[in-house]
């Protein structure tokens, strides 16, 4: 991950040069990441909560929202945008203060090659969801499933604290002859299809990208061949997920009849 930009005392951008162009104060600053922008002559002010809006901001700012917490202030002829906000840093009330940059955006792509055939992220519209986060590593979500193939392809590199409910065993991959209604060989692949909605990785020229391609999954085997099991299996698998940690916990399974469960 790219460091953050960002405009400090003690290391602040470097102004470049002037850029008149680009109207009236504008300049391109260096950060001291090695990233180049350049600003536009204003900064973004923005205010604590509840604090009293300072009369320049009133005066010369206009104003980004209906909250009163947003600001875009005008840089005045005998400064610049970042010695402006450095200033404005320092101000009662205000939580932070940045040169107003103009920063190039792109719709999120990927190389998968079935992208184009998951019609379902269309019409969640995931693409300006992705604009804004393909997921975090921080985050990670249970599949309590059938089988899930470990080694798939497109997502071996998800996977963290794999688990069997229905063996025991720390090993979920599917077995051969389960769920095969036709001939035989390895045919359980419905936990692993679920796995890869969720998780499957961007940009990796394999297959699909699930919906949070930067998330880590949790697979956990529960159903395995037959239909019916010890309650205490499904107890054992949400324990495992809940001592995983993570922030969801996905089901696409459930009881035939309307069952009572410890809660």
């Amino acid at each position: 991950m790219a460091a953050p930009l960002s405009v400090r005392p003690d290391s602040p951008p470097v102004v470049l040069q002037a850029e008149p162009h680009m109207g009236s104060g504008a300049v391109r600053l260096a950060f001291p990441n090695g990233f180049e922008a350049t600003s536009l002559g204003a900064v973004v002010v923005m205010l604590d909560a509840g604090a009293t809006v300072p009369l320049e901001l009133r005066e010369r700012g206009e104003m980004l929202g209906a909250s009163g917490r947003s600001w875009r202030l005008p840089v005045l002829p005998s400064s610049d945008p970042v010695r402006t906000a450095l200033r404005w840093q320092q101000m009662p009330g205000v939580s932070s203060a940045f040169p107003d940059l103009l920063l190039e955006r792109s719709r999120s792509t990927f190389s998968d090659p079935w992208r184009e055939s998951q019609w379902y992220l269309d019409e969640l519209g995931m693409d300006p969801l992705w604009d804004v986060s393909t997921g975090d590593p921080s985050v990670s979500v249970a599949v309590i499933d059938s089988a899930i193939e470990l080694s798939h392809p497109d997502l071996a590199d998800a996977f963290d604290d794999p688990y069997d409910a229905y063996s025991d065993d720390t090993d979920p991959s599917p077995n051969e002859g389960e769920f095969c209604y036709q001939g035989g060989g390895i045919c359980d692949e419905h936990g692993t299809a679920v796995a890869g909605i969720i998780g499957a990785r961007g940009n990796n020229d394999e297959g699909i990208v699930g919906l949070c391609p930067d998330c880590r999954v949790v697979p956990i085997k529960l159903l395995g061949e037959g239909g019916s099991w010890e309650l205490s299996r499904d107890i054992a698998a949400f324990e495992h997920a809940i001592a995983a940690d993570v922030a969801v916990i996905n089901n696409s399974w459930g009881f035939i009849d309307p069952t009572p469960v410890p809660i």
